[in-house]
C-alpha cells in the first residue's frame, strides 16, 4: 500500500477489484529449486516442420503436459516456441529432449541455451501498477541572460 501511495483499505479495494476483473489470476509460492536438487534451467527454442492447425494443436497440447516445462511461449521470428525447462542435471535434460520433446509430431528443430545464473526472476514489481508520475515542466534558462 505504501509503495502505491494508498491507504491499506484503498489497496485492499484495488486488489479485490483486480481479482474480480481477472487481472489477478491467483497467487503463487516462490521456490528455490536449486535447494531441491533442480540445477539446470534451459531455454529451448522449437521450430515446427509446418504451421498446420493439427501440428500446432498437437504440439501445444503435448508440451504443456510435461512437468519439466515451466513456460511455453508462442514466438515471432525464426522459432515457433520458446520453452523454459527445469531439470535436475544434464542427463535429465538429455532424457527429456530424446524421450519427450523430439518425439512430438511435427518438431523439426530444437535449440537449447542453458542458464548459468538468474540475475532477476519473478513477477513484475507491484510498482508497475502505480499511476505514472507527472513530470514537472522543465524550465530552460533564457538565452543571453545571467
Amino acid at each position: 500500500a505504501a509503495r502505491l501511495d494508498l491507504s491499506p483499505t484503498a489497496a485492499a479495494r484495488r486488489l479485490q477489484r483486480l481479482e474480480e476483473q481477472g487481472v489477478v489470476r491467483g497467487y503463487r509460492l516462490e521456490i528455490d529449486w536449486r535447494r531441491l536438487g533442480f540445477e539446470v534451467t534451459a531455454f529451448v527454442t522449437v521450430t515446427l516442420a509446418r504451421q498446420s492447425d493439427d501440428v500446432i494443436q498437437g504440439f501445444e497440447t503435448t508440451v504443456v503436459q510435461f512437468p519439466e516445462v515451466l513456460e511455453v511461449h508462442l514466438m515471432t521470428g525464426t522459432s515457433d516456441y520458446l520453452l523454459r525447462v527445469l531439470v535436475r542435471d544434464l542427463a535429465a535434460y538429455e532424457a527429456f529432449l530424446k524421450q519427450k520433446l523430439t518425439r512430438i509430431r511435427g518438431v523439426a528443430h530444437v535449440q537449447t541455451a542453458f542458464a548459468l545464473s538468474a540475475l532477476k526472476a519473478g513477477p513484475p514489481p507491484v510498482a508497475m501498477l502505480a499511476k505514472p508520475e507527472r513530470k514537472a515542466p522543465s524550465r530552460k534558462p533564457a538565452r543571453g541572460r545571467c
